[in-house]
């Protein structure tokens, strides 16, 4: 199921449900009673030497003991229950971010930036506060009731001046929100500057540009380090205001609180119990305050995650094996002002070899990306088993082939579970029996394929394609990265097998070229 847009779904609530979450809520709300039986137990101490109560200090020493270990168990437990809330929280987004990049065609340094930044925001500045304000909520009430026991009066007046710091929270914490944004823009970029770089190193060193690429990385890295060190400032700003307020709003009652001794309206254990619980509940509901600017600040990104899209989960059943294409009077623009494809028509049957070849830009690849569904035609039909066909298997030989950092088993079946003949059969016809018996199917695939040659990456390609079962191949650029005899032993596993095989390439020998039924050439 898609996650909708919503004008307000930055609350979140897709986050906020299970036993998990209500796990660690309960736990941190019963952790609250830790500061109104602190405060009460300081007050009592003023009861029983007003009332001198000799006989009950050991009871009361006893029963303090007991009941501090046990809130202190509590505490220990709500951290607990919070710490596997948020893994799971951290986990779940995780998750949907990679499914959003797949679903939505996100590069991987976005979706790795937003994982390395902006959730890690979110976590501090949102989930985190969450609980904070739950705990914070929760020492307010318990402490209210034990201060309206004490004295009505004197806790409404508390109550009233503690108010008034929570309405000045949003003026504060625009700001905030504002460089919070700026900061998370600048990180994103900075993130994928440095995956470029990184990954493009050879050709920078190549053309000289060390010094340059150097300095263009010092700027975006400083501006985002500038913006991240304002966004801190903006918060300590904001706290600092609100301590402000905070120690003013604290001060009126107790000045009043001292008149209304004086005057004998109430006692000194009541002062005393009114007096520190209410510090209390003005300073939780300032600390409210604050955390609720900083929660505020997170807005933008609790927007990206709760529209989110998910991936569809196609049942095996509904996917369809391709055994024959048709363009019919295809035309395909990527804007007005280039047009690729106009009246384009072909036809491949089950087995044929169809090699498209021509410029670049002259349409090669999009005829493979508008038989695969990652483009449609601006007008015309593509056909795929006579119909235009949305669930869809076919097998991919690119020239830069997907491999993944795991075993060699698992590039080949991609996790699903096949019989040792089927995999070795398929390994066997994609030519990599002697690369299997020299170094075992759990031979592990370094990042990008580090570890292992071009053409054995396409092997692998082709063994996943057979083991699948495709009966269509759409080879792009398939052999173009390598050297003449590999190109040359790539080519006679693909031509060899009884597949339709769609290829498009700049250059094919002559001895190859032959072997193709139909040599289509675009302009």
């Amino acid at each position: 199921m898609k996650n909708e847009p919503t004008k307000t779904g930055a609350d979140m609530k897709l986050y906020k449900k299970g036993s998990k979450w209500w796990k660690a809520i309960i736990l941190t709300v019963i952790s609250g009673l830790e500061t109104p039986f602190n405060t009460g137990t300081y007050a009592l101490f003023f009861w029983l030497i007003q009332e001198q109560k000799l006989e009950w200090i050991l009871p009361f020493v006893g029963a303090y003991i007991v009941s501090y270990i046990f809130l202190l168990w509590i505490g220990k437990e709500a951290i607990k229950a919070v710490n596997n809330y948020k893994a799971q929280v951290i986990t779940d987004i995780k998750l949907a971010c990679v499914k959003n990049a797949i679903a939505e065609g996100v590069d991987s340094g976005t979706a790795i930036s937003f994982i390395d930044n902006d959730l890690k925001l979110v976590m501090a500045n949102y989930f985190d506060n969450i609980i904070k304000i739950t705990k914070c909520f929760a020492i307010v009430v318990f402490t209210l009731i034990l201060t309206f026991s004490s004295n009505w009066i004197f806790a409404l007046i508390y109550l009233v001046i503690g108010l008034l710091p929570m309405g000045l929270s949003g003026i504060f914490g625009g700001k905030t929100v504002a460089k919070t944004n700026e900061y998370t823009d600048s990180i994103g970029k900075t993130t994928i500057l440095i995956k470029d770089v990184i990954k493009n190193s050879a050709t920078i060193i190549n053309y000289n540009r060390i010094a340059d690429t150097v300095k263009k990385l010092f700027g975006s890295i400083s501006k985002s380090e500038k913006e991240f060190a304002d966004r801190n400032n903006a918060m300590e700003f904001t706290g600092l205001y609100m301590n402000i307020i905070y120690i003013i709003m604290n001060i009126l009652p107790i000045a009043i609180g001292i008149y209304m001794g004086i005057k004998g309206y109430i006692t000194i254990p009541a002062f005393i119990a009114v007096q520190y619980s209410s510090g209390w509940i003005v300073g939780s509901l300032g600390q409210i305050a604050g955390l609720m600017a900083v929660l505020k600040s997170t807005e933008s990104i609790r927007e990206k995650i709760v529209n989110f899209k998910d991936v569809a989960n196609v049942p095996e059943n509904e996917i369809e094996d391709v055994r024959k294409i048709e363009f019919k009077d295809v035309d395909f623009a990527y804007n007005e002002d280039k047009e690729i494809l106009r009246k384009f028509s072909l036809k491949a049957e089950n087995g044929n070899k169809i090699l498209i070849q021509g410029s670049s830009g002259s349409g090669k690849s999009t005829i493979l990306k508008l038989i695969s569904g990652e483009l449609i035609p601006n007008a015309g039909k593509v056909l795929l088993n006579d119909k235009e066909l949305q669930h869809k298997k076919l097998g991919f030989i690119s020239q830069n082939p997907a491999v993944f950092n795991e075993t060699l088993k698992y590039n080949i079946t991609l996790g699903k579970d096949f019989t040792d003949v089927e995999i070795n059969k398929a390994v066997e016809l994609a030519g990599l029996a002697d690369f299997v018996k020299e170094n075992g199917l759990d031979y592990i695939i370094e990042d990008e394929g580090g570890n292992i040659s071009g053409g054995q990456k396409q092997r692998i390609e082709i063994a996943r394609a057979l083991l699948y079962n495709c009966s269509v191949l759409l080879v792009d650029e398939g052999t173009s990265a390598l050297d003449k005899n590999t190109a040359a032993k790539v080519h006679e596993t693909i031509m060899n097998l009884d597949k339709t095989v769609v290829e498009v390439a700049h250059y094919i020998p002559d001895d190859v070229k032959v072997k193709f039924n139909t040599i289509i050439e675009l302009g």
